[in-house]
């Protein structure tokens, strides 16, 4: 696995854990991105190279991805997934 950031320094993520079969980034900074003429953006990459234990297949992917916000000074919660596969 590999990060990079254009607007930060890394590591955003450090290296997740394996449990099952699930793999977990837990950052322990805050990341900020700001709207209007001051704002801050900030951007990272990840890279992972998965490969499927002999006599195994990887079938399904799922990413997901979440976070708190404050927007007109009220915290909001958002994310997204990604599915692929069945």
């Amino acid at each position: 696995m590999t990060e990079s950031s254009g607007t930060d320094s890394v590591p955003l993520y450090g290296q997740p854990t394996l449990t099952g079969d699930t793999l977990r980034f837990s950052p322990t900074e805050a990341f900020f991105a700001e709207a209007g003429p001051y704002g801050n953006t900030t951007d990272g990459k990840l890279e992972l190279h998965l490969q499927a234990a002999d006599g195994y297949q990887i079938s399904a992917i799922r990413v997901t991805e979440g976070g708190d916000y404050l927007r007109h000074w009220s915290w909001h919660c958002g994310g997204s997934r990604i599915d692929w596969g069945q």
